[in-house]
């Protein structure tokens, strides 16, 4: 009871929404030879839809898709129902009844929600087609089966999504590769617009996604456009993966091109000065080695003077595998058939054909008697020029004039007579208002308008990547040129930074290359400049700040080494410049000057330790005693005796010893003085020659007799190292 009860109650809400051109009771009139186009307001990925049309309890049409195309060629009224069946095989019914007769005016269905799940709806006649408003048309290549799902085979594929036929003025064609998987890494799946650098994300052109199979329960992509106000617009599509079929049989080719050809004349309709158009030739079965693609047989694309034989396709991975193969088509007067053939073992094919013929759709759709605003471009850039005209006078277009405004200010910025048709530059970006103002000779006069979106002009511009390889900078250019330039080619001048002027060059081929590698033989924090010129003359700068360290450095120069090596075994590479020379010189001073400074530092530091460990041990005396003791024993380490110190201190103070050697007393070496009785010879051991003896005090009971000193004359330095001698005493 409870889920019937929601459902009459979305029935009550659906039909409270329902749009002009259908009334209270679910009914829309529509004119004989009209085309209504029935959309499922509800998308799922496990929900099945039926569409059965009716008219006198007779089927007429069953379509298992979203979206019912049909074209009511008969007086009557029909009845178009919807059954949609969801995973648990829950099944919503929906009934709309279309009136279809000369007498009802073309409606204006901008979309509208009928029954569960809810029903947009639009109409356009045979060759007409009715104000659709805001809408969004969805092509898809492969192609949706019967229900409304996309079926790739194999493990990986390519979809392409068009959005050219859409209506409306819109802003933006974003298209979601996967609502189930976040793309941008947001945290939010269902935000991405996986096209937005791409032209598709501003033209609807024709975008391609490649999917692969990685065993998700769920992959759908959604498409949404953006108007002026900020409304917008989805379609949504599953995409599914089958296993490779197996391939055997005669071939048999099979087209499928976006945009969609006509049901039922198989023609494709391109819009504008130049299209874009996809094939798809998988679907195409048997044993099939090559899928041949030639654009139009009526163009010899290959200039071998037969047009009939072209493969436009040969050297794209489609020639092989039939996948989606793009190519671009200019305004023609005549009509351009594609054509698919497919080659099997043994020279066995098939063959079909596709018709495109140049028109706009849209425009040829108006009634003739709705006078309205064309324009040839959808959106325009700045700066470029667009063309507006009306069409659907009654009169001849002599016994018109024509006041244009082309911002929506209320001034006349350009009053045409005779002339249907206007141009006009826009030098700003925004979303603008042209009105014009129609007065024919009798004073009769009405006011049309159109808006347009003005994007800003794109640029060229310069920009690099660069990563470090070995000794070298490796430099990737990724400058673009401008989409309005016919000729897209740049010219690319590098300013490396580098001030090392021999270096510089060495390297200055690469100043004008595409993408360099440069060797540095300086580390540092380097500005590199990549200056780009178009085919315009229009200039684009593009900087980084480069770090070269010191391993790539040392890996240039290794490199720069090893190329002087091989150079050397040339008779003019093996000599040395003076140059060289002289810095060879300078290095080798260096160190030994540094090698002097380190030992004279090492001496100090020895000197002044064992200054300070003599002092530790005897505080008792001066730093002149200190210094002295230190002499005593680095002479004594050295191997000097006593008798030779001695002789080098007399010999030090201008006192020579006498010319026969005197024996030397025995007596202590530190401590003795003038006052103290020498012993004699007699009374002592003889000294052993090369051995100091050092001997003990005298008694008391041998005192010798002390010369008394002479008041004038002056003592002796005293010796506090040793006994003095004799000879030296009398001096």
């Amino acid at each position: 009871m409870f889920k019937k009860a929601l459902f009459i109650i979305g029935i009550l809400m659906f039909i409270a929404m329902a749009p002009k051109g259908a009334n209270a009771s679910g009914k829309m009139e529509v004119q004989i030879g009209q085309e209504v186009t029935l959309a499922a307001d509800e998308i799922g990925a496990m929900l099945n839809y039926k569409w059965v049309v009716t008219k006198d309890n007779k089927i007429l049409a069953a379509q298992n898709q979203r979206e019912l195309h049909y074209t009511f060629s008969e007086q009557g009224e029909y009845a178009a129902t919807l059954s949609i069946t969801d995973q648990n095989n829950q099944t919503r019914t929906t009934k709309i009844s279309i009136l279809s007769g000369d007498t009802y005016a073309q409606k204006n269905t901008e979309g509208g929600v009928y029954g569960p799940g809810g029903v947009q709806g639009s109409s356009q006649g045979a060759g007409n087609l009715g104000a659709m408003g805001f809408r969004a048309a969805l092509t898809v290549l492969p192609q949706k089966d019967p229900d409304g799902r996309i079926h790739l085979v194999g493990n990986e594929g390519k979809v392409a999504f068009d959005l050219q036929q859409s209506t409306g003025t819109i802003l933006e064609y974003r298209i979601d590769q996967n609502i189930y998987k976040d793309s941008d890494g947001n945290g939010i799946a269902t935000d991405d617009i996986d096209n937005s650098g791409d032209t598709s994300y501003l033209t609807g052109k024709s975008w391609t996604a490649t999917y692969k199979n990685e065993g998700t329960p769920k992959v759908a992509a959604e498409a949404t456009l953006v108007d002026k106000d900020g409304k917008k617009a989805t379609q949504q599509v599953e995409i599914t993966f089958d296993p490779e079929p197996v391939r055997t049989g005669d071939p048999v080719a099979t087209l499928d091109v976006s945009p969609a050809s006509d049901a039922r004349t198989q023609v494709v309709t391109l819009s504008g000065d130049e299209a874009d158009a996809s094939f798809y030739a998988r679907n195409s079965t048997g044993n099939i080695l090559e899928y041949r693609i030639d654009k139009d047989i009526f163009v010899d694309s290959d200039g071998d003077g037969n047009a009939g034989n072209d493969i436009d396709n040969l050297n794209d991975p489609s020639f092989k595998t039939g996948d989606i193969w793009h190519t671009t088509y200019k305004k023609t007067d005549h009509q351009i058939i594609a054509q698919l053939i497919v080659v099997g073992p043994g020279g066995k094919g098939s063959r079909v054909q596709r018709a495109l013929v140049f028109g706009n759709p849209v425009a040829a759709s108006k009634q003739p008697s709705e006078i309205h605003i064309e324009a040839n471009r959808s959106f325009v850039r700045v700066g470029d020029p667009v063309e507006f005209q009306v069409v659907g006078l009654r009169q001849d277009v002599r016994n018109y004039t024509f006041d244009w405004d082309f911002n929506g200010d209320g001034t006349v910025d350009r009053e045409i007579e005779g002339s249907a048709v206007a141009e006009y530059i826009f030098d700003q970006s925004g979303t603008e208002t042209v009105k014009v103002k129609i007065t024919d000779k009798g004073g009769n006069s009405g006011e049309r308008k159109i808006e347009m979106s003005v994007k800003e002009q794109s640029k060229t511009v310069a920009a690099f990547t660069f990563h470090a390889e070995g000794g070298k900078m490796v430099f990737e250019n990724q400058s673009v040129a401008a989409e309005a330039l016919a000729d897209k080619t740049l010219r690319y001048q590098w300013n490396f930074g580098d001030t090392n002027e021999e270096n510089f060059i060495r390297q200055n081929t690469q100043q004008q290359q595409l993408a360099p590698a440069y060797e540095y033989v300086e580390s540092g924090l380097i500005k590199v400049t990549l200056q780009v010129t178009d085919a315009s003359g229009a200039i684009s700068e593009a900087f980084q700040e480069v770090e070269v360290t010191e391993d790539m450095v040392r890996a240039a120069k290794e490199g720069i080494g090893t190329k002087e090596v091989k150079q050397e075994t040339t008779p003019s590479a093996s000599k040395s410049t003076p140059g060289e020379t002289s810095g060879l010189l300078v290095k080798i001073i260096k160190v030994i000057l540094y090698i002097v400074i380190a030992i004279i530092s090492l001496l100090v530091v020895l000197i002044v330790g064992f200054i300070a460990f003599i002092k530790l041990q005897h505080p008792d005396l001066s730093l002149s005693e200190v210094i002295e003791e230190l002499k005593w024993k680095i002479l004594t380490m050295l191997g000097v005796h006593e008798n030779e110190v001695a002789a080098v201190v007399g010999e030090s103070e201008n006192n020579p010893p006498p010319s026969e050697p005197t024996p030397e007393p025995v007596g202590t070496r530190r401590g003795a003085s003038d006052s103290d009785p020498a012993p004699t010879p007699a009374a002592s051991e003889p000294a052993v020659e090369g051995e100091v003896v050092r001997a003990s005090p005298a008694a008391p009971s041998d005192p010798a007799p002390a010369e008394p000193k002479k008041p004038e004359e002056t003592p002796p330095p005293q010796n506090n190292s040793g006994p003095i001698p004799d000879w030296l005493k009398n001096a």
